[in-house]
């Protein structure tokens, strides 16, 4: 598969089966170019008002996975960790992208203290340590993202949802090229 095509070998989203209903897969994602095709997936199927929470230990590569989400969209920004800005906004592809950091954030009210809601219905939002703030974003996305014991380059990414969005999104992710199990609804 070519590095400069993360996307190459993927299913359109135009032929993907839809899902309905609670779901999860789990993907292994063997160095970084596998999750760099992981986002790209999550990318092309993302709309304007999309969510998705990112959690995982420290250094699991959750904003490695929103550089590679944004360069999906085509934007040319630069993604960095907005842990001590809290905020970060990319311009300049398919979707405005809204990057947030919750690490620092106490409570799910803090979040809803930001003003970010106008933000969010003009791009797709991306929240590291989403779970902290997941009941103030009840239909987002959910991307876990944990190590590989003896491999550290790789990593295990769960991507989950609970509702009628991200329609073809897991039949996307269960052909891209990484090692896939999954449950819940096809």
């Amino acid at each position: 598969m070519s590095s400069a095509d993360p996307t190459a070998g993927i299913a359109s989203p135009a032929s993907a089966t839809a899902s309905v209903g609670a779901w999860s897969l789990t993907l292994t994602a063997r160095g970084s170019a596998d999750s760099d095709r992981i986002a790209a997936v999550v990318a092309r199927h993302a709309a304007a008002g999309d969510a998705v929470l990112l959690d995982g230990e420290l250094a699991a590569g959750k904003t490695h996975v929103v550089k590679a989400f944004v360069a999906a969209l085509g934007s040319p920004a630069t993604v960095t960790s907005p842990t001590y800005a809290l905020v970060h906004m990319y311009d300049g592809g398919r979707l405005k992208v809204l990057h947030v950091d919750a690490y620092r954030l106490k409570s799910p009210a803090e979040f809803a203290d930001l003003g970010l809601d106008d933000y969010r219905e003009d791009g797709v939002t991306l929240i590291e340590w989403g779970q902290l703030v997941a009941a103030r974003v009840p239909d987002a996305l959910s991307i876990r993202i944990g190590f590989v014991a003896g491999a550290p380059d790789d990593r295990v990414i769960t991507i989950s949802y609970a509702g009628s969005g991200w329609r073809g999104l897991r039949d996307d992710l269960a052909r891209a090229d990484v090692a896939a199990s999954g449950s819940g609804t096809p």
